[in-house]
Order: structure tokens, then C-alpha cells, then sequence
């Protein structure tokens, strides 16, 4: 029982919260990533982001014989579209499942104690229940494992296309 009082009692509470959480984030993007075919993503991503461009342009120009090309191909990117969306529902699947059952499961043991003590004051107080710090540090850890893993969350903009929009 010694050791639990360790976990529960501050700061180790806190540095266990974030280990805890770097697990879940890690495993969430091994799991991903063997789940997702990545490239194949891309592909599809490119092709929707193409065909979407070129029906654009058509639409703009008045061009017809593109916008009847294009049309034909309509249903083909739709189901490309369709499996995008499948493909993200599974990762949403994947980070939502083992967030929620390990802030369930911590969130009895601490039951309300305070988690972490801030040396400034945030919106939730100086000291973080451990909703507040699990949900933090999660997210602090997540989405830089989405770079390192090679997963993009979101917006398929290559980096150099948004680094050339003028700063924005």
C-alpha cells in the first residue's frame, strides 16, 4: 500500500500522470499505424484534393466538357472519399478507446485529489485534478508523436505548400 500512497501523493502523482499518458499516446500511434495504410491515405487524399481542384476550375472556366468528365468520375471519388472517412473514423477509434477507459480507471483511484500544483494560475486553479493534467499531458505528447510517426491529423497540406502561403 506504500507505493500506491507514493502515486497518489505529489509530485509523483504528476510525473506518473504523464508517463501514464506518453503509454497510452505511444501505443495509440503503434497501433495506428499498423491499422492505417499511410500511403495509400495519401493517395486517396491527393486524388480528392485533385479531382476537388479540377472541378473547381471547370465550375469557375464554364468549361462543360470538364465538368461532364469530371462528373462521370464522381462516384469513383466518393467511394475514395468514403474510405478516407473510414479510415479516420478507426483512428478516432483507436486515441478516443484508451484515453477513456485509462481516465475512467485513474480517474477513481484520484478521485478529485489534486494531481499536479502549478507555480501560476490557469483557467482550472493552481492545482490540476487529474482529468485536467492526464488531458494535458496527453495531447502534449499525441501530437508530436503524429509527426514523428508520420501521421498527419486533419489538413493534407504538404508543410512546404503551408509554409508558402505567406506565413499564414
Amino acid at each position: 500500500m506504500a507505493s500506491l500512497d507514493v502515486v497518489l501523493s505529489q509530485p509523483a502523482s504528476a510525473l506518473f500522470v504523464f508517463m501514464v499518458s506518453l503509454a497510452v499516446s505511444l501505443a495509440s500511434m503503434i497501433v495506428y499505424r499498423y491499422m492505417v495504410d499511410l500511403r495509400r491515405m495519401r493517395m486517396v487524399s491527393q486524388e480528392v484534393r485533385k479531382y476537388n481542384e479540377e472541378l473547381n476550375k471547370a465550375k469557375k472556366s464554364g468549361d462543360q466538357a470538364a465538368l461532364r468528365r469530371l462528373r462521370r468520375e464522381e462516384r469513383r471519388l466518393k467511394q475514395l472519399s468514403s474510405y478516407s472517412q473510414k479510415q479516420r473514423l478507426r483512428v478516432t477509434m483507436i486515441t478516443v478507446i484508451p484515453f477513456s477507459a485509462i481516465s475512467l480507471l485513474f480517474g477513481l483511484l484520484y478521485s478529485g485529489r489534486p494531481v499536479a500544483s502549478l507555480p501560476f494560475e490557469t483557467p482550472f486553479g493552481k492545482e490540476l485534478n487529474f482529468y485536467v493534467w492526464y488531458t494535458l499531458c496527453y495531447f502534449t505528447v499525441y501530437f508530436p508523436l503524429t509527426r514523428v510517426f508520420g501521421i498527419t491529423m486533419g489538413s493534407d497540406i504538404p508543410r512546404s505548400a503551408r509554409v508558402d502561403m505567406g506565413g499564414r
